[in-house]
């Protein structure tokens, strides 16, 4: 009876840091919500989802590593249909040609390193 136990022990601690984890995450997101405005909050979650990106190669924590990828997700959908519209015409074609610059260095990278980026992901 004790193996059972214990083994619903460590299934409720593996969704219970699961689960804070994503509250934390969220937690913080909505504090920048609050806090920072305009174009300054894509940076914020920007940052955001690039330290949860870096703690979780440093702690070999999947779970920060993807909320990260989610997060940089998030701000691209953000920077795109809404910071972009603001901008002059000159200013959004050159956004679009960084970002096209920046995507195929990301794919280059997964390429090249693809067994090892399995790995963390």
């Amino acid at each position: 009876m004790s193996e059972a136990a214990d083994a619903a022990q460590a299934i409720s601690e593996r969704h219970g840091r699961t689960f804070f984890s994503i509250l934390a995450t969220l937690l913080l997101t909505a504090t920048l919500y609050d806090k920072v405005s305009g174009s300054v909050l894509t940076m914020a979650w920007g940052g955001e989802g690039l330290a949860l990106l870096a703690i979780g190669f440093v702690a070999r924590e999947r779970l920060l590593r993807l909320q990260g990828l989610v997060l940089f997700f998030v701000c691209i959908l953000k920077l795109f249909l809404y910071d972009l519209r603001n901008l002059e015409t000159m200013y959004r074609i050159l956004s679009f040609i960084a970002l096209g610059l920046i995507l195929l260095g990301v794919s280059w990278i997964y390429t090249k390193f693809r067994e090892h980026v399995r790995r963390y992901l």
